[in-house]
């Protein structure tokens, strides 16, 4: 969302296609047609259907199989134009994405095929995705070397793991409860760093605004991107540590990076990873040892230019003023890596919106008068 993935045309998406065929032959059945494997066109994309175990019984899948057929054939013909209409219209990810009204949920679907469709799909996922044939370890990798860092584009907080060592965790934007159809389609699952996928989004409708109870826009990751810039103004940071208040703002103010921002918990992660101290803990924020580091980066810059010119200045708020903006101009080349965003908000509420007195006590650190300090 931050930064747009490089979409990768790869066979895991002929899954997708191979059931998509399997609707296609099956749609103008007779009810009650039981399943066979000639109901599927690609023999070798088939054989995980058709599949029994050792001793003559059906595996899981192929029992799943034959009940969402039988659910399937049990519909109307209207209905079976409804239900292949939402199949369509769910797998067309990118468009809902923009359109979340056109979105149908699980219970939308007729008859008894939105539970028929979840257990087979998922599970087709869940047995047969990771199998060789479909290689999606092939595919992070891939996807992996196209990126320009190794940052996660949802946060920018958490890096994505080398394939090597491990494959991400890959998420279903539409959620696999909500939206069944779209279950093995690779245009709907993305790389997503652990604590994004497993902590912050979970299953949630990503279409869906449960506060408000509304729909919502979304970014879709392989086409398109935000660009969300943080404030921290209207924060109140003295001299105590304990009495901080601190106000995450994201600009511009539209939809796309409210779901962005409640989806994937920014504000919260900014304010208790990095901004807050929690009460009675020893300890130190992020932010406290961000601004350690600058001071030291401060005094650097001012002991440098003592040694180059043989003068013995202290510096003023403009001197610091100038340092924290060319700082920031050097954090928006790499913007939405490593918390940048963040730091970047740090710099420019220290310059523009701090008071005079916490500015002060910056000055008096950097001038090594340690008279006061920062409590």
């Amino acid at each position: 969302m931050l930064e747009a993935c490089t979409h990768i045309t790869h066979k895991a998406n002929n899954l997708h296609l191979f059931f998509c065929n399997y609707l296609e032959n099956i749609k103008d059945l007779p009810k009650n047609t039981e399943f066979i494997s000639t109901h599927c066109p690609d023999k070798a994309l088939a054989t995980p259907f058709s599949k029994v175990e050792k001793d003559g019984s059906p595996t899981k899948l192929h029992k799943l199989v034959k009940e969402f057929q039988k659910s399937f054939l049990n519909l109307s013909k209207p209905d079976r134009k409804t239900y292949l209409k939402v199949f369509e219209v769910t797998n067309k990810v990118e468009k809902l994405f923009n359109r979340p009204s056109n979105a149908t949920r699980k219970l939308g679907y007729p008859g008894k095929t939105g539970d028929a469709t979840h257990k087979l799909l998922v599970e087709m996922f869940t047995s047969t995705f990771g199998l060789k044939a479909f290689d999606i370890k092939g595919h992070y990798k891939k996807l992996y070397d196209s990126k320009k860092d190794s940052w996660c584009p949802f946060c920018g907080m958490e890096k994505y793991k080398v394939p090597e060592r491990l494959k991400q965790d890959y998420d279903h934007l539409l959620s696999k409860k909500d939206y069944p159809a779209a279950a093995i389609n690779l245009n709907n699952l993305i790389p997503m760093g652990v604590d994004c996928n497993r902590i912050y989004k979970k299953d949630d409708d990503i279409l869906f605004d449960k506060k408000n109870n509304k729909r919502r826009t979304a970014v879709h990751p392989y086409s398109e991107t935000i660009k969300p810039v943080l404030s921290l103004k209207g924060s109140k940071v003295g001299l105590n540590k304990k009495t901080r208040k601190w106000k995450v703002n994201f600009t511009p103010k539209n939809q796309k990076v409210a779901t962005w921002d409640d989806l994937f918990n920014i504000s919260d992660r900014c304010r208790e990873d990095f901004l807050e101290k929690r009460p009675k803990s020893s300890q130190e924020t992020e932010y406290d040892g961000f601004l350690e580091m600058l001071i030291k980066m401060c005094r650097s810059e001012k002991n440098r230019f003592e040694k180059k010119t043989g003068k013995k200045e202290d510096w003023t708020v403009d001197d610091l003023n100038d340092y924290l903006e060319d700082l920031i101009d050097d954090l928006k080349d790499y913007y939405y890596r490593d918390r940048n965003m963040l730091k970047s908000a740090v710099c420019d509420f220290l310059k523009n919106h701090s008071d005079s007195n916490y500015k002060d006590t910056l000055l008096d650190r950097i001038n090594a008068n340690l008279k006061k300090t920062i409590l």
